[in-house]
């Protein structure tokens, strides 16, 4: 027998099938983030990265409504030093309180959390927020975030 032993067909089919059972399960496990719910720490990753996402589109905004510099002079670019320190949130504490899987087949996990923060220049307010949180390749997203109360 050239090139070494042959499986049947059969085999060949049992193998491949199995393969692809353990790819589907092991990429489920993946997108499930392994059935492990948000931690703080992953609550407070989700809040910032969704705020850095809105806060690089509010200065796209900004950029956007300056008027364009006058090609014949050199000038700095503009900066608005009071819309920066607006976009300057700062996370200090989070405090889980609950967490359960996301209804209607929606991937992550419903979270409620206590979360202090400040804006550059101001003190730190608490505010009780309720969020998705979903576990992505990389990281655990926020989404569908508000503010449950204000104190």
């Amino acid at each position: 027998m050239a090139g070494g032993p042959q499986l049947p067909e059969q085999g060949l089919r049992a193998v491949g099938a199995g393969l692809r059972l353990g790819c589907a399960l092991a990429a489920m496990l993946l997108l499930a983030g392994c059935g492990a719910e948000p931690d703080e720490a992953a609550i407070r990753e989700g809040l910032e990265v969704i705020h850095r996402e809105w806060a690089e589109q509010a200065r796209q905004v900004d950029q956007a409504r300056q008027t364009p510099p006058d090609p014949d002079t050199i000038s700095l670019p503009k900066v608005n030093l009071a819309a920066e320190a607006r976009l300057d949130l700062k996370i200090t504490e989070v405090r889980k309180l609950a967490c359960h899987q996301a209804e209607e087949a929606k991937l992550g996990y419903r979270c409620t959390a206590e979360v202090k923060a400040s804006i550059a220049g101001r003190p730190p307010v608490n505010r009780r927020i309720e969020g998705r949180f979903v576990a992505g390749w990389s990281r655990w997203v926020a989404t569908e975030v508000h503010a449950v109360d204000v104190n």
